[in-house]
């Protein structure tokens, strides 16, 4: 029954750094491009380590600009819960709660 099989693509996007869409190079608008075409569902992960590369407020502002993009379900997940931050966790959570929004 090809009800039962399901094709199922994971694609891992490059980075999208913390700047307007006219401003993204290349490599970033394939990823956006990406998420709008390639995928039925969108999962972004925020980084809540103390290793993070970006703060609280890079990440938002990334997830806020391209979230309009995305047309479909989508997941938010909290990464590397191992090495948290507990304050920017603690940020992220209170954004989370203002919104309705439910990370795995």
């Amino acid at each position: 029954n090809d009800n039962f099989l399901r094709r199922i693509q994971i694609v891992d996007t490059p980075g999208i750094f913390d700047r307007p869409i006219v401003a993204m190079n290349e490599i970033e608008l394939l990823a956006v491009n990406a998420l709008k075409t390639l995928s039925s569902i969108v999962i972004f992960i925020f980084d809540c380590s103390y290793e993070r590369t970006l703060d609280f407020h890079e990440q938002i502002s990334i997830f806020e600009r391209i979230q309009p993009f995305f047309n479909k379900p989508y997941l938010v997940l909290i990464n590397k819960i191992d090495i948290v931050d507990n304050e920017i966790l603690e940020q992220f959570e209170k954004y989370f709660l203002k919104r309705n929004i439910h990370p795995i």
